[in-house]
């Protein structure tokens, strides 16, 4: 599904048009942030992670990817801040800086777009 966000050139503006997608992206955004970055990361157990392509690095960069076509969507934006509890977006964060080929400058702009925990 992600990667075929990612290559969906007017993401942004379909998910900018309805607030209700904002909301969904933002709930799967909470979700997988929550899953593998937060507290019970270490309990996720996967039988056999390569026949499922199970590569929670890969895939924590494929949604900052699809996060940075969306740093300009106000509506994704107040989506993101509307969540009671943030997860540990640091640790989200720290993640790319070590495994991802993003650049600094990209995982500044993320930082913009997601809500301190």
């Amino acid at each position: 599904l992600l990667r075929r966000l990612l290559l969906f050139q007017d993401v942004r503006r379909v998910i900018e048009r309805s607030e209700r997608m904002a909301g969904k992206l933002s709930g799967f955004v909470f979700s997988t942030v929550s899953e593998l970055c937060g507290e019970g990361r270490r309990r996720i157990e996967v039988e056999d992670p390569s026949s499922y392509g199970f590569q929670p690095p890969q895939l924590l960069e494929s949604l900052a990817l699809l996060l940075l076509q969306l740093t300009g969507a106000e509506s994704v934006r107040a989506a993101l801040r509307v969540r009671e509890a943030a997860p540990n977006y640091e640790n989200f964060l720290r993640v790319l800086r070590s495994s991802s080929s993003l650049s600094d400058s990209q995982i500044r702009s993320l930082l913009s777009l997601l809500p301190s925990s």
